[in-house]
């Protein structure tokens, strides 16, 4: 087997996200070589390092190098097995040229111009689990989408919080790895640290860390063990095996080896990488303004005087514009919702109660025996009074809902960006407004409905779910877009039909933000959300947002109030100097301010607010327009099931009617 035939394994550093050029290359190594895109772009992003694949050196190398070309870090490595492990540190000493380690029967020294590659792991899962529950705050309450590791002293402090192994892999001269220590809490001597030495196990790990990375002059630290999707470095949990702690401690040199393979063995493809760039955009320039661009690509300008400090400060300045792009991006993160509102008083629902008490307390009395309930219903059904009821009721429903379904019909669908003010239909997607959250599943929505229920364990009624609470996010504005733009869309008392339904314990919630655990079975959730992207049908009335200011006298007074506590401001309309405000030099002050409001006030109304800040949709003044929110796939199916409702009610109502006019006539002998 020749050198280019023997496989070599290629390992990548995973990228946040996945660029256009990226994508685009992706596309070419699943044209060229056959790769599986999806499986690529699985193993692409992340926080850590991941294998890529492994095969022979001609088709790895042409693989990384086009991967370089997108700014993702690659390495072409022979894996080398384990040969020894660590051996247990038992204390240390510090000297000026060195630092003795204390093994079991033995001393190792480590000298200042040694080269070292260090491993500080946590084998709990403490950091993949920050990581993840990080992965998903950040799109859950912020909505950001974001696959960025975490910052280094992130990761530190999550290892040291959770069970630390520190490994130490000491190369010599010829390239080989000739000792590994192992560093544990609480297993070594702290008395060589000197004054850093504290009472804390996990505080002398953190001491150690830092004298070492600080002394030696050739030191790589690599946190992400449990990060990385590497061969045989699976981080295993309690549940998993019964020896885990042994199992993690083992892969944990796995890791090492392969860390130490990264730093120890020559990366030829990366300098091919930068050869294919060709010249810096400063040396094309530099070649042009001479009228020589056959010199651009010899490398002759960066040797002439004077023309490779012009050639380094180009190429500084495009390396500085993506900078400057970034930092001038907008943050996406979303405001916390708004504290919910304090209920009002409804007369409806007033009289559903006192309907609701009457039936039972009807029944009530039925069932204990006594005869007037029952005479009366007897009497109501007798003389049609209560078929009657019942049919009013089923045709003010009916037709309600008939109204409903030709006011849809009857409205035209509008465009965002060329609404007219008043009653509008609007398709489009929901987008947060605010970082609201779902309770039970913890998921980004744009509206949720809970309702409690807790299981009877007592009575005639046991067994059966009792509703306990119900609250909603009626009171958090959210955004309906479309390919025109988007508007705010205020819920609040809209008839809104919620897509998804679940049904739940409490602690049943994302195992990520604490759910999993045990919980109360005779306590029930039902959650109705609409979720962030799914398409809804808005129908209610846009209206331009009153904003609340302040008057010109109320600004002007405010002003006045806040001169006279700036005695540096003050002081200039102290014409006389005599070090005090008169009359007039106070009424002088009073019309500057009195102008600068006015300028202020014309300045904001001469700033057009954005439509989606500007105008909301919400329940109109007149009780007769409908506000419907629903989340729906056509507007003809929506019609339809109104129209299906509708024509029940009104069936409804005309069999009970019919009914009504029988019982009537028959009661007072008509026929």
């Amino acid at each position: 087997m020749t050198e280019q035939t023997k496989k070599r394994a290629l390992i990548i550093e995973q990228v946040p996200v996945l660029t256009d050029e990226l994508q685009e290359t992706l596309r070419l190594l699943s044209t060229e070589h056959g790769i599986d895109i999806y499986t690529t772009r699985q193993r692409l992003l992340g926080g850590g390092l991941a294998h890529f694949g492994s095969g022979p050196l001609e088709k790895v190398t042409a693989i990384a190098g086009q991967l370089e070309q997108c700014g993702v870090n690659t390495w072409i490595i022979r894996p080398s097995k384990p040969k020894f492990g660590p051996k247990r540190l038992r204390g240390l000493e510090v000297r000026d040229d060195r630092i003795v380690f204390s093994l079991h029967n033995e001393e190792v020294e480590l000298y200042k111009q040694d080269r070292v590659v260090a491993i500080l792991a946590d084998i709990t899962g403490a950091v993949v689990d920050k990581q993840l529950k990080r992965l998903m705050a950040r799109n859950i309450y912020e909505g950001v989408i974001d696959n960025s590791k975490l910052d280094d002293s992130e990761m530190r402090r999550a290892i040291y919080m959770g069970q630390p192994v520190y490994d130490l892999y000491l190369i010599d001269e010829e390239n080989r790895i000739k000792s590994i220590l192992r560093a544990l809490p609480a297993k070594f001597d702290p008395k060589g640290l000197g004054e850093k030495a504290s009472m804390s196990s996990r505080g002398n790990m953190q001491a150690l860390v830092e004298l070492t990375e600080n002394f030696c002059e050739n030191f790589t630290l690599h946190t992400s063990y449990g990060l990385s999707q590497l061969p045989g470095c699976q981080l295993k949990r309690a549940a998993d095996s019964s020896d885990w702690v042994n199992d993690n401690l083992n892969s944990v040199v796995r890791f090492g080896w392969l860390m130490t393979d990264l730093a120890r063995q020559l990366q030829r493809h990366r300098k091919k990488a930068e050869a294919i760039d060709g010249p810096s955009v400063g040396t094309v320039t530099a070649a042009t303004l001479l009228g020589r661009p056959e010199l651009a690509a010899s490398g002759v300008l960066d040797e002439m005087p004077g023309l490779g400090e012009v050639i380094d400060e180009i190429d500084a300045a495009v390396k500085e514009q993506p900078k400057k792009e970034e930092e001038g991006k907008v943050d996406q993160r979303l405001p916390q919702p708004p504290p919910g509102r304090d209920r009002e008083f409804s007369w409806r629902a007033m009289l559903t109660f006192f309907v609701t008490a009457g039936i039972c307390m009807t029944l009530v009395l039925i069932t204990e025996g006594n005869r007037l309930p029952g005479l009366v219903m007897n009497y109501g059904v007798l003389t049609g009074l209560l078929p009657g009821l019942a049919a009013a009721l089923f045709f003010f429903f009916g037709f309600n809902l008939f109204l409903l379904k030709r006011r849809i019909e009857n409205t035209p669908t509008s465009k965002i960006r060329s609404m007219a003010m008043g009653m509008v239909e609007i398709h489009g997607r929901a987008r947060r407004k605010f970082a609201l959250v779902a309770p039970m599943t913890h998921t980004p929505c744009v509206y949720y409905r809970l309702r409690k229920y807790r299981r009877e364990d007592r009575g005639s009624e046991r067994g059966t779910w009792k509703l306990t609470s119900e609250s909603d996010s009626g009171h958090v504005p959210f955004y309906i877009e479309d390919a025109t733009g988007r508007v705010t869309v205020d819920p609040k008392k809209a008839k809104i039909r919620a897509g998804s339904k679940q049904e739940g314990f409490p602690g049943q919630g994302n195992i990520l933000f604490g759910g999993g655990g045990s919980y109360d079975e005779t306590e029930k959730w039902v959650e109705e959300v609409i979720h962030e992207g799914k398409l809804l049908y808005v129908l209610g009335d846009a209206a331009r947002l009153k904003k609340e200011r302040k008057s010109l006298r109320e600004r002007k007074i405010e002003k006045m109030r806040e001169l006279k506590l700036d005695r540096a401001a003050m002081q200039k309309y102290d014409t006389d100097g005599d070090g005090r405000i008169d009359a007039d030099e106070w009424q002088a002050a009073g019309e500057d301010i009195e102008q600068q409001v006015l300028h202020e006030r014309l300045a904001e109304e001469g700033v057009a607010a954005r439509q989606e800040d500007a105008i909301v949709i919400g329940r109109s003044k007149h009780r007769s327009h409908p506000f419907v929110i629903t989340e729906m796939k056509s507007e003809e199916s929506l019609t339809r099931n109104y129209a299906i409702f509708s024509g029940l009610m009104l069936t409804g109502a005309l069999i009970a009617g019919i009914f009504t006019l029988k019982l009537t006539l028959d009661y007072f002998g008509i026929l």
